[in-house]
């Protein structure tokens, strides 16, 4: 079970990093107010609170600090 958790905090890392550079591209081309960017930031929010609760049971001692 613990080797889901991880598999899965490390994806969400990886999705967070393609994102982010996404969203850089996507400011040289687009408006805040376009489709794609704002699909882009949910996704990026939807993201960051999921690894915010990861964060939370890294408290209790489930996960490593990265």
């Amino acid at each position: 079970m613990k080797g889901g958790v991880y598999g899965a905090y490390g994806a969400l890392v990886a999705r967070k990093t393609e994102l982010t550079a996404q969203l850089r591209d996507y400011a040289l081309q687009y408006t805040e107010k376009n489709p794609k960017v704002v699909q882009a930031k949910a996704q990026l929010s939807e993201i960051e609170r999921q690894l915010a609760a990861l964060g939370a049971k890294n408290q209790e001692g489930s996960i490593p600090t990265p």
